[in-house]
């Protein structure tokens, strides 16, 4: 099968489900997940898809991406428990690194009010604030 014959399948496949995963498309057509990566980086050059962490989405709105709000109360009493096992391995003092989402929103305010004294890095504080790009 040649690039751009994939490229094609991989774009209808995204339109259709609205998203994908590098590895399900790596499996799917037996390539790497490097190539489905730059077949992604192609297709997002077209402005047939948007890269997001671990796969991709179309571009045709956002309605196959749900608001942050939506995705804050999907699946919430799954991402307490996660919350409450991260915090519970959170020692006095430590240094924390959080990234941006939903479940980990989640995390940080299970560790509100812990008075654990924890420094706690954000991508703010890189300078890779992600409602930015």
């Amino acid at each position: 099968m040649t690039a751009k014959t994939r490229r094609a399948m991989i774009a209808a496949k995204i339109a259709s489900n609205g998203e994908i995963t590098f590895g399900g498309l790596a499996k799917e057509f037996t390539v790497s997940k490097m190539t489905i990566r730059r077949d992604i980086g192609v297709l997002e050059d077209e402005g047939t898809v948007r890269r997001v962490v671990g796969g991709a989405i179309a571009t045709n709105g956002k309605s196959f991406e749900p608001s942050f709000e939506s995705r804050l109360a999907q699946a919430a009493e799954n991402k307490w428990q996660i919350a409450e096992a991260a915090v519970a391995l959170l020692q006095p003092n430590e240094t924390v690194i959080l990234d941006s989402g939903s479940t980990v929103l989640t995390v940080a305010k299970a560790i509100r009010g812990r008075d654990l004294g924890l420094m706690i890095l954000t991508p703010k504080y890189f300078g890779c604030d992600r409602a930015s790009e």
